[in-house]
């Protein structure tokens, strides 16, 4: 039996909520084998998102936390941190999502996934995972999003199995109706595949979890509990929101378009 543990750096980490998730992750194989992964390095150019980060992640499962633009951090500071084995990257979604413009590449934040690609370049880390919004499906009929992946399975000195998929978390116990498209990227040297796991809830399996399900057991002075500032727009629109959809259902409902709804 032997202990491996994968060493973590994550681009646009943002408050660590994917690290949290890394941290927590162990896995014990059938022939008794431990997998775990320690973290090395966060990287967000945010410095509100790094504070937490640093008192959320580092103090917890240590490393670090550079505030500093993610290709200026591998072009630079990458280097001077002991090499990654695995590598997470939350690219920015701003040109992808449905309630963007759809800029895909020609937007300023269409090509930051060329962050991860140049972490990748340098350490060649034994697995990647990267995700970003469903709407990258459709960003200039999916050319964009096919052009990422060829780029990213030829990336490094061995080149990676892709296994792309689109979760749907609801499906997972996660109490919010939330889409993504995740990237796991496994080295080609070593012959491995990423299998998806199938949904938990749902129909025939557990049930959905609501957030009123989630938030019911949280006490009322629990800590960072502040209720949020919105508008009145925001709160009929929650208000009107139908159980297990979004907001943008409404806007099907009233047939009002991306450009009407920023009004």
């Amino acid at each position: 039996m032997t202990e491996r543990t994968f060493r973590l750096g994550e681009l646009f980490c943002g408050p660590g909520g994917l690290a949290l998730g890394a941290g927590l992750a162990r896995r014990i194989s059938k022939n008794g084998d431990t997998f775990s992964i320690s973290h090395v390095w966060g990287v967000d150019k945010d410095k509100a998102a790094i504070e937490t980060y640093r008192h959320n992640i580092v103090k917890r499962y240590g490393g670090y936390g550079e505030c500093m633009d993610a290709m200026k951090f591998c072009s630079s500071r990458l280097p001077d941190y002991r090499r990654i084995t695995a590598l997470a990257f939350g690219f920015p979604c701003n040109d992808f999502s449905s309630v963007g413009e759809w800029k895909g590449m020609r937007g300023a934040y269409g090509s930051l996934y060329k962050a991860g690609i140049k972490a990748i370049e340098r350490c060649n880390p034994y697995w990647f995972v990267a995700e970003n919004v469903s709407g990258i499906h459709h960003a200039d009929s999916g050319n964009t999003f096919r052009k990422i992946l060829y780029e990213l399975g030829l990336s490094g000195k061995y080149g990676y199995e892709l296994t792309t998929h689109l979760y749907k978390f609801e499906l997972y116990g996660v109490p919010q109706y939330r889409h993504r498209y995740i990237i796991v990227g496994i080295r080609n040297d070593l012959n491995k595949k990423f299998r998806v796991p199938h949904p938990t809830h749902g129909e025939g399996l557990k049930p959905l979890i609501t957030v009123r399900k989630a938030c019911e057991s949280i006490p009322l002075n629990a800590a960072n509990s502040e209720l949020p500032e919105m508008n009145q727009r925001v709160i009929l629109r929650l208000k009107f929101t139908a159980p297990w959809h979004n907001a943008w259902h409404l806007d099907k409902l009233l047939g009002m378009t991306a450009n009407e709804r920023k009004r």
